[in-house]
This record gives structure tokens, sequence and C-alpha cells, in this order.
């Protein structure tokens, strides 16, 4: 932020998580999540399987986003297991920057698809899944804590 409260004009960094981003990373995730926000334990999970590709956007010191990603190597499927922007920072491209450099590194690995959950109701997050090739493969009812619907959608990741 700069002195004016707005955001800052500072260059947006990726680079690998490290446990020394938990708190910032939680409190990005109950403010963009609060209804059914991960906890500290499945985000070091997330670090412990998925290290190469767990990533946080970082603005000067300020984390500002991140993307967490598994690789199942036997069935050679991604699966995003979370994504989120500071609401500050939204619309401005980093959604799309997060999933597309998490996405090379699981092609990179030989993944052939990718997966994720969404909420139904997510109209900004599933045009963007849509617009990066994410097509809707079932609806998982119930699925959120609240109850509301989840979609799986699905990208099949193809030579580039």
């Amino acid at each position: 932020m700069t002195a004016s409260g707005g955001p800052s004009s500072a260059p947006i960094q990726l680079r690998p998580f490290t446990p020394a981003d938990l708190q910032a990373v939680l409190r990005l995730e109950k403010r963009v999540f609060p209804l059914d926000a991960y906890g500290r334990y499945e985000f070091l999970n997330l670090y412990r399987w998925g290290r190469e590709t767990f990533l946080v956007a970082v603005q000067g010191e300020r984390l500002v986003g991140y993307v967490a990603a598994l690789l199942n190597d036997s069935e050679k499927e991604g699966y995003i297991a979370s994504v989120a922007v500071d609401p500050e920072q939204r619309r401005a491209g980093l959604g799309t920057r997060l999933m597309n450099t998490v996405v090379d590194k699981l092609r990179a690995e030989g993944v052939a698809s990718v997966a994720l959950h969404v909420r139904a109701e997510n109209e900004p997050a599933i045009g963007m899944y849509r617009r990066l090739g994410f097509d809707v493969e079932q609806v998982e009812p119930h699925y959120y804590p609240d109850g509301m619907d989840a979609l799986v959608m699905r990208r099949v990741l193809g030579e580039r």
C-alpha cells in the first residue's frame, strides 16, 4: 500500500511459498474465503506435498496472492487446491498469471490434465477458468461446509 492507502506500484513477483509465508497466506485465505478457509494444517500439507507448485505473489513485502497445486504422479493429473488474490489486486491479471505459472509447472512434470473445484456461484472465478481452457466436468452437490455446490472443472493439457 502507498501512504495514500492505494495499491502499491511495486512490481508483483511470483516465488515459491516458504513456511515464513504461512501467516500472510492464512490472513489472505480468511479474507477471500471467510466461509470455508483452509487452516494452518491444510496449507502445511499443501507445502509438504506440493513444494514446487505452491507459489505466492508478493508486492514489496506484502503477500497479494497465492496458488497451491498438487501432482498425482501415478495418474499424471494435477489439482489446483486453492488460488486466492487480494481483492485490491483483482481484475489486473494476477489470478491468470498465478494459474498459468502453476499449470506450466505441472505440464513440465508431464501432467495430462488439471482439475479444480470452484463454488458454483463464483462467476468471476468460473469465467477466468473458462478463459484459461477449463471446462465443467461435473457438479458436486453440497460440497462446501455451507451446503453450496461445487463445479469440478478440468483442463486437458496439450503441447504448447
